[in-house]
């Protein structure tokens, strides 16, 4: 048996906030509308395939995965395929769902010869990259809601339920596992990790990073970051839901209600902090840190000071992706089906096309061309000509 904690999704929490005010009938706020953008360069279609049933109504971070001109991606419920990036072809197709469906969730994670991926219903699997064939399943202690990882002999699984297991990868067989405290209201989401000089560094629902010892799952310090602002549920939130990232010798950690954080790894002691809010992954271009707040406003600041490069506030409470990086764009996806490229100096929006469904999951960016996946499960490829 398994947890179940009373959670939310980022997705539904967004929607309440704009839905509901405080103490009128009137939205608290409304969807910004679609800015007016005059391309700055073509987006032309190369192919277009469909991925089983996509996600439907649920809330998802299944991103695809490109390796060796690849893609891996997988459906809500269970169907895996191996999708080759040049032609949009299908290589294989696994499907997991037997029984039932398989509630996949939090995305793929490749090894050299398998991959690797989680689901709602508290299991994990390993495929073999050439064939699809099902090497080991296993029951995890909880819900896996976020991307596993792979390193070395280990796969590392951060579930719903407060739990950070590691497994052999070659056979699914438990190493260690760490169960921390989980508040009984929390996001129905989860941090990624992130491997660093033989430690594990992951988020927590209750507004802490963990630090762990990889080889012997030895517990080492528990970072707090999250900060309640108000006695109200959503003002108790503390989950640090984005992966924790580490340039040089900096941890840089990003909670809703947590703030944006930059941590000196010899000493544990902050940087530098702003506040700001968000459950959605970051990214890192040279002296950057691009993110998305709770409210999609999108934010640089500067890698070193924590500083404001810029602002975006066009496209707030459209549902944004997190964010990925085309050369010196930034990409995102919203609610309403569309995809917007923002230049990573300025700011400004410079490009956006219409995919007529919602988008969940940020676009990737491959040398066979831009890869976007869509909640009806549209998997599209994308070429850009300036």
């Amino acid at each position: 048996m398994y947890k179940i904690n009373a959670r939310i999704t980022p997705l539904f929490l967004s929607l309440s906030l704009i839905l509901f005010g405080c103490s009128s009938e009137k939205p608290a706020h409304e969807m910004s509308p679609l800015p007016v953008v005059q391309n700055q360069f073509q987006i032309k279609n190369n192919w277009n395939n469909n991925i089983g049933d996509g996600f439907g109504k649920y809330y998802s971070q299944q991103s695809p995965v490109e390796q060796n001109g690849i893609i891996y991606v997988a459906d809500r419920n269970g169907t895996v395929e191996a999708i080759d990036a040049n032609s949009g072809k299908e290589i294989w197709e696994q499907e997991l769902n037997s029984d039932s469906d398989a509630k996949l969730s939090g995305g793929i994670s490749l090894g050299q010869n398998d991959l690797y991926i989680g689901s709602e219903s508290a299991k994990l699997y390993s495929l073999n990259l050439k064939s699809g064939k099902v090497k080991w399943v296993i029951d995890t202690n909880s819900s896996v809601i976020s991307k596993p990882v792979v390193y070395q002999d280990y796969v590392l699984v951060n579930t719903d339920g407060g739990n950070l297991q590691a497994f052999d990868k070659n056979n699914g067989k438990e190493i260690w596992n760490i169960k921390t405290f989980e508040p009984p209201f929390s996001l129905r989401s989860a941090s990624s990790i992130t491997i660093h000089d033989n430690k594990v560094f992951w988020g927590m629902s209750n507004g802490m990073v963990g630090v762990a010892e990889l080889k012997t799952g030895n517990l080492l310090k528990q970072i707090p970051v999250g900060t309640p602002i108000n006695q109200t549920q959503v003002g108790q939130l503390m989950d640090v839901d984005a992966t924790p990232k580490v340039v040089g010798n900096n941890l840089y950690i990003l909670g809703y209600n947590g703030d944006l954080n930059s941590i000196n790894l010899s000493t544990y002691k902050f940087n530098w902090k702003i506040k700001t809010s968000s459950a959605k992954d970051f990214v890192i271009k040279g002296s950057k840190i691009i993110f998305v707040t709770s409210s999609d406003e999108v934010r640089c600041v500067d890698l070193t000071s924590g500083k404001d490069v810029w602002k975006n506030s066009q496209l707030e409470y459209r549902f944004l992706t997190s964010p990925s990086i085309f050369k010196d764009t930034l990409m995102v996806g919203d609610m309403e089906g569309y995809l917007h490229w923002i230049n990573i100096n300025t700011g400004l929006i410079v490009a956006q096309k219409d995919y007529d469904s919602k988008f969940l999951v940020p676009p990737l960016d491959t040398k066979q061309g831009i890869i976007a996946f869509t909640s009806n499960g549209d998997l599209i490829n994308e070429q850009i000509i300036n």
